[in-house]
């Protein structure tokens, strides 16, 4: 598959790169690690990143462009990191003359012409890089799209801390190190937040309630505390890692109101330590990996809902 994926790069003379929207670490490194390098290695081609530019950090990764239909259609779609067409950010994609999908996701949309989704790696960023090393050893990259390459790691994996991290991560990340990248540096500006954040942080953890003899643990993010703390929702989701080192939880939830949605309604993010939660956000049109999973559109009722289907999941469990 992944010589497949080369012979098609090297016969398109234009290439666009799509991923989801609201893009994480994982998606704009992925996009931008792989414009890079198919940049750098490919000078003749032209190459195209598309999507909104709507995420925290983004001085970090690359610009997005701007191009017509005309040269969608005349290109080879590549979409990265995302599991179903809905979530693409820039339906255009479907314009292309020939797709290639590369995911870490569980497959829940069949699209593409050609697909690389392997469920087993820790980002789409690994993927990219398997791509790469196919054609030349990682270690000769440039600093800059092993920067890029990096920061997906790093951000999919919360640092190489949840359970999608593999020696084949840990083995693929030592490799990137040793194109000279500052590992230190590139951690703490994907991980850096500012004094609102930190204040926010604080108040959510006493607004949080653990059910379940201590194995459960959620809260509710209103616009309006976002707003009070004057932290965006972009920032704001990333609040669901601060349980992630609570003693006992095997479950934890951050319920969110979604910017894109009238009040009331809010995105769930579903994190776990060993209970399976992606089926479950499935449930209410979301989706994800076994662990990390979210959601979006919820009723407090829909909440109310899912943490009950949480409850049942953990006891299942034990």
């Amino acid at each position: 598959m992944l010589s497949k994926i080369l012979d098609l790069i090297k016969e398109n003379d234009i290439i666009t790169i799509f991923r989801h929207e609201m893009a994480d670490g994982d998606a704009f490194g992925s996009q931008c690690g792989l414009a890079s390098w198919l940049k750098m290695t490919f000078s003749d081609k032209e190459i195209y990143c598309l999507g909104e530019i709507d995420a925290e950090n983004l001085e970090l990764f690359c610009p997005m462009d701007q191009i017509d239909d005309q040269k969608i259609k005349a290109s080879l779609a590549i979409v990265l990191d995302t599991a179903n067409r809905p979530r693409i950010d820039d339906k255009r994609f479907a314009l292309a003359k020939s797709i290639v999908k590369i995911d870490h996701h569980i497959e829940v949309d069949d699209y593409g012409d050609t697909k690389y989704v392997d469920t087993n790696k820790s980002s789409t960023c690994e993927l990219i890089a398997d791509v790469i090393n196919k054609y030349q050893d990682i270690t000769t990259i440039d600093q800059k799209t092993a920067n890029f390459l990096y920061m997906g790691l790093l951000t999919d994996t919360n640092r190489f801390s949840t359970t999608n991290t593999s020696a084949g991560t840990l083995s693929m990340a030592s490799k990137l190190a040793q194109t000279g990248i500052d590992v230190a540096d590139l951690s703490y500006q994907i991980f850096k937040k500012n004094k609102n954040y930190f204040t926010l942080a604080s108040f959510v953890r006493t607004q949080a309630v653990f059910e379940q003899e201590g194995t459960l643990a959620y809260v509710y993010v209103t616009k309006k505390i976002m707003n009070d703390y004057n932290v965006p929702y972009i920032v704001a989701k990333d609040l669901i890692n601060e349980f992630n080192n609570v003693e006992g939880l095997l479950v934890w939830v951050l319920f969110i109101e979604d910017e894109k949605h009238d009040i009331g309604f809010f995105s769930g993010s579903l994190r776990s330590r060993k209970p399976i939660v992606n089926d479950i956000a499935a449930n209410f049109g979301g989706g994800g990996h076994l662990h990390a999973a979210g959601t979006k559109g919820l009723t407090i009722d829909d909440t109310k809902r899912l943490l009950e289907m949480l409850k049942n999941r953990i006891k299942e469990q034990k």
